[in-house]
C-alpha cells in the first residue's frame, strides 16, 4: 500500500462528539448565523476537513474554490449541515482506531493549538491568509489519524522506534511505513478538492523548505507545530521555549521574516485563545483543566 492508497481507504476518522452536538443545537436555533456554526466547527480538525469538501464538490461546474469553514456553511445550506452531521454520526468512527495510538481529545487539543498558532503568526507578519492557515493547521495531522486507523501494526512500530518527538516519528514513518502522515494528508486534502494553499503546506510542514508554491506558508506550519506541541499535554504544563525552538528548523526565520522572539508572545496568546476555543465547543471541559 502507498501514501495515494491509505489516503482513497481512510474515510473513518475520529470526531468529538460534543462538537456535533454543538453544532447541532445551532442548526435548530433560528437565531444563529453562518458564523456561530463555523466557529465551533473551526474547533474540529475533521469536520473542517469534511465540511470544506463537500462544498468543494457540491458543484463540480463552480471553478470558485472554498477555503473559509463560514463560505462552506453558507454555501453548504441549513439542511446540507443536517445532512452531514447525521451521516457522520451515524459512522462508529471511535472504536476504528486504537486508543493506544490515539487519545482523540490530545488529538484534537494539539490540532486547534497548531491551527491558532498559524493564525498569531500569520498576523505577527501580516499575512493576508490567516484564517486559511488556521484551517491547514487544523487539518496538518489527519493523515496520522489514517495510518492509526489503517495500519495499525505499523504505527505502533513507528511509535515504538522513534518515541515522543514528532520530528523523529515522522522520520520513523519514512523508515517503516515507506511515507509520512504528512503525505496521506495532502493527498487526502487533494482528493477532498481543497485549495492546495492549504493541501501543500500540510504536505511540507515537516520539511519546509521543500514547499515550492507557498513556502511561507508551509514555514509557518511548521513553526506552529512545535508551538502546538509545547503546550501540551495540557495548558497546565509548562511551556520548554528552548527546545520548542530546537525542534524548528532555522531557514524559515528567513523565510517567513519571523524570529525566536516571536514564540513566547504566540505561545501565551494561543494559550489565552485555547481556553476561548473550548469554552465554544463545551464550557464544561475548562473543568478539566
Amino acid at each position: 500500500m502507498n501514501y495515494r492508497d491509505l489516503a482513497n481507504t481512510a474515510y473513518n476518522l475520529i470526531s468529538p462528539s460534543m462538537v456535533h452536538e454543538r453544532v447541532q443545537t445551532l442548526l435548530n436555533d433560528a437565531e444563529s448565523d453562518f458564523d456561530q456554526i463555523a466557529e465551533v466547527i473551526e474547533c474540529d480538525p475533521v469536520m473542517v476537513g469534511q465540511i470544506l469538501r463537500f462544498a468543494n464538490n457540491r458543484g463540480s461546474m463552480n471553478s470558485t474554490q472554498v477555503d473559509s469553514i463560514s463560505e462552506a456553511v453558507e454555501a453548504i445550506g441549513v439542511k446540507g449541515m443536517h445532512g452531514i452531521m447525521l451521516a457522520t454520526d451515524a459512522r462508529d468512527t471511535f472504536d476504528n482506531v486504537p486508543a493506544d495510538l490515539v487519545e482523540v481529545q490530545d488529538f484534537w487539543h494539539h490540532s486547534v493549538c497548531c491551527g491558532l498558532a498559524a493564525q498569531v503568526l500569520a498576523k505577527h507578519i501580516e499575512h493576508p491568509d490567516g484564517d486559511r492557515l488556521f484551517v491547514a493547521g487544523l487539518l496538518h495531522d489527519l493523515g496520522q489519524l489514517a495510518i492509526y486507523d489503517q495500519l495499525p501494526d505499523l504505527a505502533r512500530q513507528v511509535l515504538e522506534k522513534a518515541g515522543e518527538p514528532e520530528a523523529y516519528r515522522y522520520r520513523a514513518e519514512k523508515e517503516v511505513i515507506g511515507f509520512t502522515h504528512a503525505q496521506v494528508g495532502a493527498e487526502m486534502m487533494r482528493n477532498w478538492r481543497l485549495p492546495s494553499s492549504i493541501w501543500e503546506p500540510v504536505e511540507f510542514h515537516h520539511e519546509p523548505l521543500l514547499g515550492n508554491r507557498y513556502p511561507i506558508e508551509a514555514a509557518i506550519l511548521h513553526i506552529s507545530t512545535s508551538v502546538a506541541n509545547a503546550i501540551e499535554p495540557s495548558w497546565k504544563t509548562k511551556c520548554d521555549l528552548q527546545q520548542t525552538i530546537r525542534a524548528i528548523d532555522s531557514g524559515v526565520w528567513q523565510v517567513t521574516g519571523l524570529s525566536e522572539d516571536d514564540l513566547e508572545p504566540t505561545l501565551n496568546e494561543v494559550i489565552m485563545r485555547s481556553f476561548d476555543v473550548t469554552a465554544t465547543v463545551t464550557p464544561q471541559a475548562l473543568l478539566i483543566y
